[in-house]
């Protein structure tokens, strides 16, 4: 094996072109007219997609450290995702733009790098403290069928179905979606919940493409206690294997021999399973155990149900819960047609509502909220249908930012879309950097001209001359005196208030697109030394 070492300046760089060229990829799908990227890996059909995280995902560069950094931004865009639901592309053309200009500010200003970096921070806090003075709450149902139909890239009938499931269920909706056997689209609502806690290894996932485990008509069963070694729950593993279901656990926690043992017999095809931890912590829970129970129609499992040796007693099918569809991931379960056990739940429901008549710590207040949300929550079943395999791929992928995006725009509020929020804060901060000077001006120049990005995009992948748009637009809002209303909407190329036309964005979304792309563009300018291995027989990096 040998290493390869690579310094200062010249690391940077071979960074940030492996970082420009995932951005440069991902940015053709921006904006109501970007186009689609073709994926294809050798397997199967090629993947047509327009979903930036979809993209970002698939991209391997050849060089090695070129390949490093374009990872590096990848994963800043997947914390954006997982953050605020959306903004993957958002992030990445913000971070390219830093650290493209960067790169130039320090070969300049080296001796001075630590200034340029406080400058970049300073400028942060500068926009979002501007950004928040220009969000908006959400007060007409209309904008958020807005936001669903930009996130979808301009499908209005998925915006429409969205925004009717958040004007439903409210804006921590449970949307579940799923494929349709039809052409058409459909949005159903029906019994179900979201639980907030996902699988405890990567390992349980069934799914690589979403990441998610998915099971259909699985069994549930619900340990009011600690798991800890695999012996203990053999005769429920021997149960379940010969009836060719698959198994869905919560409980206390895990020792690591029995997640090795059943992540083992998962990969070797001996039973479906997925475990999962139980919700809250301490005391509550063991309140919470008892709550899924009833949601799942089933009696907790506790150290009274195993023998003298430390082995579960199976002895009838109380211990069982049911339920329609469940779809784990990381960090949640969302279940479809639990077996609910409707005297039971109503009587713990019963028993919430009292405490929470009576309880005065806030703390507690919100625990019992949860626990009463994840008895009482409905779900909107979202089924996409497509005339081909292709189409039906390139829908789902959207219709996932759309959700996130729309539930995220309900609770944080908007912003004037398509770029403008932060074009019009580009002109504040350069009139702040004209009162700076050295290291610290030139962070606020590159900040400026980055934020300035998305809107250049935006209007290039729409094919408009972007000077001219952005000579236009200085005229109509900043020499004619006129403020806000006259925005460029890129679908229509027409310029108008915006929020009115439906071109919004989720506020919480460019806040975290703005963070997490200072963030990841940072870090990369403060490399000093790069150190990549590889095989010396095969050239092979490890």
């Amino acid at each position: 094996m040998t290493t390869k070492l690579v310094y200062g300046a010249a690391a940077r760089k071979e960074l940030v072109d492996g970082a420009l060229k995932m951005a440069e990829a991902v940015s053709v799908t921006m904006g109501p007219r970007g186009r689609l990227a073709v994926i294809d890996d050798g397997i199967g059909i090629p993947h047509l997609t327009k979903d930036g995280v979809t993209v970002a995902n698939a991209i391997r560069l050849e060089d090695p450290i070129e390949n490093a950094g374009a990872t590096i931004l990848r994963e800043a865009s997947r914390r954006t995702a997982s953050e605020a639901g959306d903004g993957t592309t958002t992030t990445c053309v913000l971070a390219s733009a830093i650290m493209s200009d960067g790169l130039a500010v320090l070969e300049k200003h080296d001796n001075q790098a630590r200034e340029f970096f406080e400058g970049l921070d300073a400028s942060l806090e500068c926009v979002l403290e501007k950004l928040a003075e220009r969000r908006l709450e959400v007060t007409d149902p209309e904008q958020i069928q807005h936001v669903a139909t930009i996130s979808a890239n301009g499908d209005r009938e998925l915006g429409t179905l969205l925004a009717s499931a958040i004007e439903k269920l409210g804006p921590r909706a449970t949307v579940l979606v799923e494929e349709a056997r039809t052409y058409e689209t459909t949005l159903e609502f029906v019994d179900g919940t979201e639980i907030d806690r996902g699988f405890v290894s990567p390992h349980f996932v069934n799914s690589k493409s979403t990441n998610k485990c998915r099971f259909e008509k699985p069994f549930v069963v619900v340990f009011n206690r600690r798991i800890g070694t695999l012996k203990e729950i053999l005769p429920l593993l021997e149960h379940v294997s010969g009836g060719n279901r698959p198994l869905l656990m919560f409980a206390e926690d895990y020792e690591p021999e029995v997640l090795k043992g059943l992540i083992l017999n998962k990969q070797r095809g001996s039973i479906q399973v997925c475990a999962c931890k139980l919700p809250e912590f301490g005391g509550a829970m063991h309140e919470s155990a008892q709550d899924l129970a009833a949601l799942f129609g089933c009696q907790p499992i506790s150290d009274a149900d195993f023998d003298e040796r430390g082995m579960m007693k199976i002895t009838d099918k109380r211990h069982f819960g049911t339920a329609d569809v469940t779809e784990i991931t990381r960090d949640k379960t969302t279940v479809l047609k639990p077996g609910f056990d409707e005297a039971r739940v109503e009587e713990r429901l019963e028993g919430i509502r009292q405490e929470a008549n009576e309880c005065i710590n806030s703390d507690r207040l919100m625990q019992l909220d949860r626990r009463r949300r994840r008895l009482t929550s409905g779900i909107a079943v979202l089924r996409v249908g497509a005339a081909t395999e292709v189409e039906l791929q390139e829908k789902l992928d959207r219709v996932d930012d759309a959700v996130n995006a729309t539930r995220v725009a309900a609770l944080h509020g908007i912003l004037p879309g398509g770029g403008d929020a932060l074009l019009r804060i580009s002109f504040e901060l350069d009139k702040r950097a004209d009162e700076l000077s050295g290291a610290t001006q030139a962070a606020f120049r590159v900040f400026s001209t980055a934020i300035q990005r998305p809107f250049r995009v935006i209007a290039e992948n729409a094919c408009y001359n972007v000077d001219e748009v952005l000579e236009k637009f200085i005229d109509i809002n900043l020499v004619s005196g006129k403020k806000e209303e006259n925005g460029f909407n890129a679908l229509s190329g027409e310029f108008a208030d915006l929020v009115a036309d439906g071109v919004i964005d989720p506020y919480y979304v460019t806040k975290s697109s703005l963070i997490n792309a200072l963030s990841v563009a940072r870090k990369i300018l403060e490399v000093g030394c790069v150190i990549n291995s590889y095989n010396d027989f095969e050239g092979e990096n490890v």
